[in-house]
């Protein structure tokens, strides 16, 4: 049967051309979003290559200095303990390989207050108060088990350098009104031992925390992450 006045035809022509047009553009759509997905690949590859330094601020649990003045000071009764910190800053410099070289910085502080078992001349008991001041400059290594641009992160490190402290006391019976000494040995040496995670919620932030050796036994907070350069 011919063509009815051409019409039959060319509506068969024009769903030929619809198909036609249809099957160019999801061509052409799906080459331009592989090349898209190529791009975006292969700058993740070149940024895999290149080093990213890394910024934490963290605080510390479970200070070791609170139960080393708990066995050293005579304390007949503890009246107030008041802590601060610990706190943590620290910036490194991570490699592909997987090994990371940066700076850790702590500081911490320990007030106790109470009765000492010890009487003035008037048989009154003595009230003191032990001021204790610490910090740390550490240089340290950090080895990353995983793929370091990942968004789970455990990692192992410890840092050496120089570690400060010094311990005031004052009372209501001594005749000088506050005195101090340091509490350093002859070679300050400082160090920390522990082993960490990092979980990113995006390419930049996350969380950390880190058990272990240092100025706390747990220690946790926020992680920024540079772009590469």
């Amino acid at each position: 049967m011919n063509c009815l006045n051409g019409y039959l035809c060319n509506d068969k022509m024009k769903h030929k051309i619809f198909i036609l047009c249809l099957t160019l553009i999801t061509l052409v759509a799906t080459s331009m979003s592989a090349q898209s997905n190529k791009k975006k690949s292969k700058k993740e590859e070149e940024d895999s290559t290149k080093p990213r330094t890394i910024i934490t601020l963290g605080h510390g649990v479970g200070a070791f200095a609170n139960s080393i003045y708990d066995s050293i000071v005579e304390w007949q009764f503890k009246q107030s303990s008041s802590t601060l910190g610990p706190y943590f800053l620290k910036g490194e410099r991570i490699y592909k390989n997987g090994f990371g070289f940066g700076i850790n910085l702590a500081y911490f502080q320990l007030r106790q207050e109470g009765l000492i078992d010890r009487f003035n001349e008037f048989n009154d008991q003595v009230q003191g108060r032990y001021t204790y001041n610490t910090f740390s400059v550490l240089m340290r290594t950090n080895y990353h088990f995983t793929n370091i641009f990942g968004k789970f992160v455990p990692y192992i490190g410890i840092g050496l350098g120089y570690r400060y402290g010094a311990v005031s006391y004052k009372d209501n019976w001594s005749e000088t009104d506050d005195y101090g000494y340091p509490n350093n040995p002859l070679f300050p040496l400082g160090f920390d031992g522990t082993l960490g995670f990092r979980y990113y919620v995006n390419d930049q932030l996350g969380i950390y925390s880190e058990v272990g050796i240092a100025k706390s036994i747990l220690q946790f907070g926020m992680s920024y992450k540079f772009k590469p350069q």
